[in-house]
């Protein structure tokens, strides 16, 4: 487990949204740390989502998206996470320790040594994201104030 430098939870991202975790909400927080994510490998792990399509898009028991965008298309077509993993690494495939994968429960930090980012979706509550850089704490609180914390 890495220590991050900021946890930010995130209940939704405009006014009007009724309902957290839900894949345009991802997408959205994506958007905004895309430049930041844009080289990165995205690895999903432990999803689990209400929209029965999306399957074939995040398998068991992890999958690699190899891109920010691709991550951030995939993810409107979800209408809501239920838990999810979602780790970027710059560069290469990493490797995992198939004996402990990361899961949304694990406690506080990113789940992988090479890891810049962390989302996990909580039970339909919030994301938290998960960091090393003060610049993305930043455009994620002034993106979503004052729905993040």
């Amino acid at each position: 487990m890495k220590k991050p430098e900021f946890v930010l939870r995130i209940v939704k991202t405009k006014e009007t949204q009724q309902f957290s975790c839900l894949g345009e909400q991802l997408a959205e927080i994506l958007s905004v740390i895309y430049e930041q994510t844009e080289a990165c490998n995205w690895y999903v792990f432990d999803v689990d989502f209400n929209t029965h399509h999306s399957e074939q898009f995040f398998t068991s028991p992890f999958c690699r998206i190899d891109s920010t965008e691709h991550l951030i298309n995939i993810s409107k077509m979800v209408d809501q996470f239920l838990s999810g993993v979602f780790i970027a690494i710059e560069g290469e495939v990493a490797d995992w320790n198939l004996e402990h994968m990361p899961t949304t429960e694990e406690k506080e930090g990113l789940q992988h040594e090479q890891a810049v980012v962390e989302i996990r979706a909580f039970d339909t509550s919030y994301f938290e994201v998960y960091g090393l850089e003060s610049e993305l704490k930043e455009k994620l609180k002034l993106a979503f104030l004052p729905f993040c914390q």
